[in-house]
């Protein structure tokens, strides 16, 4: 049974949900706290960073295409540690997708449902994204190709909205420091997490002819996030986005257009925010199933209880949270440093050893999904003549793809 990759037109689609979901509403408020007047030469150092990262991600799955993150790192760096670096991270991500569920409460019970328990919101949000992840990434990839567009393209408007009845002279930046900029990037780094669901899902794509899809996704998140802190620094200036929980949220409110089709933007909140949250809850949750699997070699069985699990866990853990500012402090405070050396620290050592190795995979038509998996299910990587285990299929090849 030959595996079904995803369309290259989805690596786009994959980045928009992924990347600066987390905490766009809120970037603007840390940006401004940080930096001060100098706060968009944060989101430009952010950005820059950003796609240094994308760049890496794409460079390692370029050389190995048709094989996710784990499949890669199994042949580079072992497989006991693969296996050791990857349940540290299904941690990691069960922590990020609490920090997540309470952040979306809170900031639907601040702006809109301000009547309704969060752990009620979270739950919503949560059985939504575990619907969406069960399907696996193809079911996924349909949904995002509808709704993921669409909401770039109207919450670009409510930016743009709000930048026409901004003070023009507040968005003037001063160089206040290279180490409060610096520390203001720092703090926003952990939204390089993202970049995990695109090592594990890219693993269906062609990376090398899905590359300019990847890199157009990146350039509206780019401009979205540069967008969100414009907004707010222009409607409510520099101390009060620096002083507010939610400023890229409050700036839209406070924008109206009467006669037109939404007077008060602060609808968009209640059409956007709750898709985009879903959405990337939903990758995260794929993500952290199929690296486990993968892994520890487990069987595809797995995949759907693991989800669950996570699930479960995460919501118990958020609502342990107060309130979204005790979330964002443990994010910053613990999840940073696991994030670049768990992540990030990772990817560019199994990128520098494969490139000094000189180790690629084959061409993504030779591989084939394992005999008993669904047509989605990892792992992907099983070289032709043979099942997951390695027994060979009769009438065709033992030969090994060559690795390098």
């Amino acid at each position: 049974m030959m595996r079904r990759p995803l369309p290259w037109s989805s690596a786009a689609y994959w980045v928009l949900a992924s990347h600066m979901v987390l905490g766009l509403f809120a970037f603007p408020h840390f940006a401004a706290a940080s930096a001060g007047t100098g706060a968009l030469y944060v989101a430009i150092g952010l950005i820059l960073f950003g796609a240094i990262v994308l760049y890496s991600v794409l460079g390692l799955l370029g050389r190995f295409p048709g094989q996710t993150v784990v499949e890669i790192q199994r042949h580079v760096l072992t497989k006991p540690l693969t296996a050791i670096i990857h349940v540290l991270c299904a941690f990691l991500l069960t922590g990020v997708l609490a920090a997540s569920h309470a952040l979306f409460a809170d900031l639907m019970a601040t702006v809109v449902l301000q009547r309704t328990p969060k752990i009620v919101i979270a739950l919503a949000a949560g059985l939504m994204a575990l619907y969406g992840a069960w399907h696996g990434p193809h079911s996924l990839t349909r949904t995002l190709q509808i709704l993921m567009p669409v909401s770039a393209a109207l919450l670009i408007g409510a930016f743009v909205a709000a930048l026409f009845n901004a003070r023009w002279l507040q968005l003037i930046p001063h160089w206040t420091g290279a180490e409060l900029i610096g520390r203001g990037i720092w703090k926003e780094s952990y939204t390089m997490l993202a970049l995990y669901q695109l090592l594990i899902v890219f693993g269906w794509l062609d990376v090398r002819r899905a590359r300019p899809w990847a890199w157009g996704g990146y350039a509206v998140n780019s401009l979205v996030l540069f967008l969100c802190l414009a907004a707010s620094i222009g409607a409510l200036g520099v101390p009060l986005t620096a002083q507010s929980t939610w400023p890229g949220a409050l700036a839209i409110r406070v924008v109206s257009a009467p006669g037109f089709l939404v007077e008060r933007f602060g609808y968009m909140i209640i059409l956007l925010w709750p898709i985009a949250h879903v959405l990337f809850q939903a990758t995260l949750l794929l993500a952290c199933a199929v690296g486990t699997v993968q892994s520890l070699g487990l069987p595809h069985r797995y995949l759907r209880p693991l989800m669950i699990t996570a699930m479960t866990l995460s919501l118990i853990l958020s609502s342990l949270f107060h309130n979204s500012a005790q979330a964002f402090a443990i994010l910053q405070r613990y999840g940073l440093p696991l994030i670049w050396a768990l992540i990030l620290g990772v990817t560019w050592l199994t990128w520098a050893l494969a490139a000094a190795r000189k180790m690629e995979g084959p061409p993504l038509e030779t591989w084939r999904a394992p005999q008993g998996w669904p047509e989605w299910a990892p792992p992907m990587g099983v070289p032709p003549g043979t099942t997951a285990t390695g027994r060979q299929i009769e009438g065709e090849s033992r030969r090994q793809p060559p690795l390098g």
